[in-house]
């Protein structure tokens, strides 16, 4: 759970490309 939660912080950081969005959800699943 903190790795996903790490994630969701640099995906903020990175708002600009949609497609790492997807792939911050992705590895949430994955987690």
């Amino acid at each position: 759970m903190g790795s996903a939660i790490r994630l969701k912080e640099q995906n903020q950081s990175c708002n600009t490309k949609p497609t790492n969005q997807l792939n911050v959800i992705v590895d949430d699943h994955t987690d």
